[in-house]
C-alpha cells in the first residue's frame, strides 16, 4: 500500500521574529568560528554583517528595512550585498549550522530554511523539503525596491500582529495611521477624531478604511453608517498592540500626539 505524505508545513517565521527581533539578538558567541570559516579577522564590520546574514536566514526579514536592522541605503546596503554575493561556501555552511543550533536552543525542530520538494518516482512530498543553509543573492534592483515592497506588504498584512510588525520595520505611513488610530480609538464619531487631529472626517475615514483593508476586517462597528462606533475584536487587538509599541511607532512616523484641549 502506498503511503502519501503531505507537503511539509511552512516555516513559522512569525515565531522566529519574536525570538530574534533584531540582528544583535543572534549573539556574538559564534562569530569567532565564523570568522575562521571566512578566513578573515573578527572585526566589528564582519560581526555586523554575519549577524545580519544569520538573522535574515532565520526570520526571512529584509535586512535593509526591518525593525532592529534600521533602514539602510547607499554604501551600507551595497556593502552588505557584496558580502552576501562573495561569501565563501564554508562560511555559508557554518552560518547555516549556527542558525540551526539557535533554532534547536529554542526547541524548534524546523530546518533553517527549505524548499518543498516533490518526488515524482515515489509520488510523495519529502518530509522536510530540500534544506537550504544560504540566502539567495541580493540584487541591485532589490535594494531599490525595498521601501515599496514594505508598503505593499503593509497594505495586505492580514492580521494586527503582522501590520504592527511591518510598521515597526520602518513603514512610515502605516506607523502614522496606527498612531492616529490608537489616539482616536475611543472617540465616538469620526468627526471627533478628525477634530482631534485638525483634519477632515473624510481623511480619518480613509485611514480607517486602509486599516480595514490591510487586516481584511473592520476595526470599528456601527449601527448606522454615520452613527457612534465601537472597536471590533480585531480593532481591540490592534489597539493593544499599537499601545504596547507606541513610542517606537511615533518615532518612525515623526508623529506628535495631539495635546488635550
Amino acid at each position: 500500500m502506498r503511503i502519501y505524505c503531505r507537503a511539509p508545513p511552512p516555516i513559522d517565521y512569525r515565531r522566529r521574529r519574536h525570538l530574534f527581533p533584531a540582528p544583535s539578538d543572534i549573539g556574538r558567541n559564534h562569530t569567532r568560528l565564523l570568522a575562521r570559516a571566512a578566513n578573515t579577522y573578527l572585526t566589528t564590520a564582519f560581526t555586523w554583517k554575519i549577524q545580519r546574514y544569520i538573522w535574515q536566514l532565520l526570520t526571512g526579514s529584509d535586512p535593509l528595512v526591518t525593525y532592529g536592522a534600521a533602514l539602510l541605503h547607499g554604501p551600507a546596503a551595497y556593502s552588505y550585498r557584496k558580502f552576501v554575493l562573495t561569501m565563501p561556501v564554508d562560511l555559508q555552511d557554518k552560518s547555516g549550522e549556527v542558525a540551526q543550533r539557535l533554532l534547536l536552543k529554542h526547541r524548534i525542530g524546523e530546518p533553517a530554511s527549505y524548499t518543498p520538494q516533490f518526488t515524482i518516482e515515489a509520488d510523495t512530498w519529502a518530509d522536510r523539503g530540500r534544506e537550504e543553509r544560504y540566502l539567495p543573492d541580493i540584487g541591485r534592483s532589490d535594494l531599490r525596491r525595498t521601501s515599496l515592497s514594505l508598503t505593499l506588504a503593509a497594505s495586505a498584512a492580514g492580521d494586527p500582529e503582522e501590520l504592527v510588525h511591518l510598521a515597526l520595520a520602518g513603514e512610515k505611513i502605516a506607523a502614522l495611521r496606527l498612531c492616529r488610530f490608537a489616539d482616536s480609538a475611543h472617540c465616538k464619531l469620526d468627526g471627533d477624531a478628525a477634530a482631534m487631529f485638525g483634519v477632515r472626517p473624510t481623511q480619518i475615514h480613509r485611514e480607517y478604511t486602509y486599516l480595514a483593508k490591510a487586516l481584511g476586517t473592520d476595526v470599528f462597528k456601527r449601527d448606522t453608517s454615520h452613527g457612534p462606533r465601537q472597536l471590533t475584536p480585531t480593532g481591540t487587538s490592534l489597539y493593544h498592540l499599537v499601545r504596547a509599541n507606541i513610542d517606537r511607532l511615533r518615532q518612525i512616523a515623526s508623529y506628535e500626539p495631539p495635546r488635550p484641549t
